[in-house]
């Protein structure tokens, strides 16, 4: 879809907008919800048409949420998981999940 809408093909840009407009939706709601300071995207859909996303992402938050947190793409890309994980290793007492895992073993 993506290679298409860099050849300018019109039926690709409507559903990639459509597409990211659903998604500014999904990420307004995050937001309600969680109240995070920022959004950060990574993944191939950011590798797809990332000026694209930030635009329409940040122009339906901000309709929903005037003060909204910063939206920016991440600049681990495929290495995000993994420094994910050291974090996680390094750090286990900031994580929920370890917290409770290491509990419910017995730990």
């Amino acid at each position: 879809m993506f290679a298409a809408l860099r050849e300018g093909n019109p039926q690709a840009r409507v559903l990639v907008e459509n597409s990211f407009t659903m998604l500014g939706v999904c990420v307004a709601n995050l937001i309600s919800v969680l109240d995070p300071e920022l959004i950060v995207f990574n993944g191939g859909i950011v590798r797809g048409a990332p000026d694209l996303l930030l635009e329409i992402v940040g122009k339906v938050v901000r309709r929903i949420h005037p003060r909204s947190p910063r939206i920016e793409l991440s600049m681990l890309g495929e290495k995000a998981q993994i420094w994910g994980a050291i974090h996680t290793l390094r750090e286990p007492s900031r994580h929920t999940a370890v917290r409770t895992s290491s509990r419910s073993l017995g730990k």
